[in-house]
């Protein structure tokens, strides 16, 4: 084997270990932003669901400040459009 071929295999295998290591990077990578968007997915359906609850809750506390005066909430609709 000669010098340079010599020299050839070692920039190679130096090459190759470098690639496996960015490879492994990648892979980290990878799985680190999955499990964020996982996260970030199950936060979003969360805010979702509380602001559901929310105006549900919002609607009936309207409609028993309206059934304080008597008035239903299509009366108040009415009187908004006028």
């Amino acid at each position: 084997m000669t010098p340079s071929s010599r020299q050839h295999i070692e920039d190679l295998t130096y090459e190759i270990s470098y690639l496996r290591a960015e490879l492994q990077w990648q892979r980290e990578s990878r799985e680190i932003f999955i499990r964020f968007q996982r996260k970030m997915f199950d936060i979003f359906g969360m805010m979702e669901d509380e602001l559901a609850q929310s105006t549900t809750r919002l609607d009936e506390a309207r409609s028993n400040y309206l059934g304080l005066w008597d008035l239903s909430p299509e009366v108040e609709d009415e009187v908004k459009a006028i």
